[in-house]
């Protein structure tokens, strides 16, 4: 339980770190950081959101989706395909009721 929180925490602070400009770079390698850096891709479109000024250009930001969308979208597909074969293999046992 330890390692879990451990790991937990760690990925907080990952993600806080890649919200900034620091994590411009390598935010699609680390998953906890693609719903820090998606979700702030449509702050754009609200009226008052103070943004960084490289968020300005529809090239950025076009840029940045692809570069979130394709990650989340395989490791996605292989946690659901990883989980039915996890579950029809070992949670579709017999039942004895």
């Amino acid at each position: 339980m330890g390692v879990s929180c451990g790991l937990g925490g760690a990925g907080v602070l990952i993600a806080s770190l890649m919200a900034t400009s620091l994590g411009d770079t390598v935010w699609p390698l680390v998953p906890w950081a693609w719903p820090v850096r998606m979700s702030m891709l449509p702050g754009i479109y609200l009226p008052g959101v103070i943004l960084p000024p490289h968020f300005k250009s529809l090239r950025f930001i076009l840029e940045q989706s692809l570069k979130g969308i394709i990650p989340a979208a395989v490791f996605f597909t292989m946690m659901l395909v990883g989980g039915l074969v996890w579950f029809n293999k070992w949670e579709c046992g017999k039942t004895y009721d």
